[in-house]
């Protein structure tokens, strides 16, 4: 399998002072525009799981979406659970739509839903209660977007039950991008590997019906507890877009003694899908943004991490076809000047755009052909420490660092492996770093071979 030669980039990076209204976001990176990449091309910085008060966010959408722009993103998808904001929605100004309406209005932010009051009987005497009109879509599209500045992307995440082999029930979690319309979600029970496969096909189905064009994303595999395993993933083809860089404090990114960290679960199902000549899965890392005013190790804010894409024009076709082409790579603070692959030479070349006081490793990670695709079933607990299903360990070779170089700038020459990629490591800390979890800023570029 041949991919085009990709990823070729010159950026700038400035620092995201106190917004108005609210408290300092501190360092968290801005990007200043869209960055040149030659060919008539731009790289646009992106957000693809995002909340809101449509569902358990804790801000308006109208926030959310400003808030992404301050910091410099390019395009948002907002991924609400479940639900997408095309009708009209009525939630309870209880204390926590409340602190939302303070939060716009302290920000000021335009509000774009109306407030009603309702009457409602309880335990025999009236009670008086108010209500607010969330913003659609619609109507967040019309303020927001901007020709080739700013896009929204009509999106929503879909959760479902599934079934370990042990008869554990597991978490499946995709974000289907493009929609027009609620997605509902699927019920019942299915072994994991099954239903991975069957909801992704349910809305990859979405977009052949409606003929359109649609990108679907498995979400964070080593949440809630290590729930979609390495192989499982492998064996649904229809899984393109993976989530390891989840940045957030709950995914278990790191691994245990007995499972592999989320790194490593890329690394094994890249190997598994080309070894055997089968299409290779790009990874994404995002914010999964709900908290919008607590900035803490233990929240979920937004500006942890993003893609950037590659792309001819900022519109929504162009944005998922760069995308599902793997034109795109992975960050939670490192911008690259340089990413580039020969597929004649098989050359891999990477440059970093560096920040000041800062030094980089620039690791190239891969499996070589040689190394055996043998695994062995170990005992793991559940995370009550109760025993759980086997964790599938495979050969440390797979995934292996074939090369590290400390610098701003290297590059790999592709020869008896399956694929390479490069991931690269620096000393500064993230901004609001999670609690628990890597802490420092990265880049990851997708599998060349």
């Amino acid at each position: 399998m041949k991919r085009r030669d990709f990823l070729k980039t010159t950026s700038a990076i400035t620092s995201l002072a106190a917004m108005g209204g609210m408290a300092s976001l501190g360092t968290i990176p801005m990007a200043t525009a869209a960055i040149d990449a030659g060919n008539g091309q731009k790289w646009y910085r992106g957000a693809l799981h995002t909340h809101t008060v449509w569902s358990d966010g804790d801000a308006l959408p109208e926030v959310v979406v400003s808030m992404f722009k301050e910091l410099g993103y390019d395009f948002v998808a907002l991924t609400d659970h479940n639900t997408f904001a095309s009708y009209e929605y009525w939630r309870e100004i209880n204390p926590q739509i409340q602190a939302a309406i303070d939060q716009a209005k302290k920000r000021g932010d335009p509000i774009f839903g109306d407030v009603r009051e309702t009457k409602a009987t309880v335990d025999g005497k009236e009670e008086t209660k108010q209500e607010l009109r969330l913003a659609t879509f619609e109507e967040l599209s019309r303020q927001y977007d901007q020709t080739g500045e700013f896009l929204l992307i009509p999106s929503e995440e879909l959760s479902r039950s599934g079934k370990s082999t042990d008869g554990r029930g597991t978490s499946i979690h995709a974000n289907i991008f493009n929609i027009t319309k609620p997605i509902p979600r699927a019920e019942g029970e299915l072994p994991t590997e099954k239903g991975i496969r069957e909801e992704i096909r349910r809305l990859q189905q979405v977009g052949m019906d409606e003929k359109r064009l649609v990108a679907v994303q498995l979400n964070h595999p080593t949440w809630v507890w290590f729930d979609n395993r390495a192989e499982e993933i492998a064996a649904v083809d229809e899984v393109t877009l993976l989530e390891p860089y989840n940045l957030t404090p709950t995914t278990n990114r790191l691994g245990t003694k007995e499972h592999e960290s989320a790194d490593r679960v890329w690394d094994i199902v890249t190997t598994l899908r080309i070894a055997s000549d089968r299409k290779p899965v790009f990874a994404t890392a995002t914010d999964d943004s709900h908290n919008y005013r607590d900035f803490g190790g233990s929240a979920s804010p937004p500006g942890r991490g993003w893609v950037m894409v590659r792309s001819v024009e900022l519109t929504t076709e162009a944005i998922l076809t760069a995308l599902l082409a793997g034109d795109f790579y992975a960050s939670s603070g490192v911008i690259l000047k340089t990413c580039e692959f020969d597929s004649k030479t098989k050359k891999l070349m990477v440059e970093i755009d560096p920040k000041s006081d800062t030094k980089y490793t620039i690791q190239f990670i891969g499996t070589k052909k040689d190394c055996p695709l043998d695994y062995e079933d170990v005992p793991a607990p559940n995370k009550d420490g109760t025993p759980g299903r086997p964790n599938r360990k495979y050969n440390a070779g797979i995934g292996e660092v074939l090369q590290k170089v400390e610098g701003t700038k290297a590059e790999y020459t592709v020869t008896n492996e399956w694929y390479v990629r490069a991931r690269i490591v620096s000393d500064r800390t993230m901004a609001s770093a999670p609690t628990g979890e890597c802490t420092v800023e990265e880049a990851w570029t997708q599998p060349v071979f």
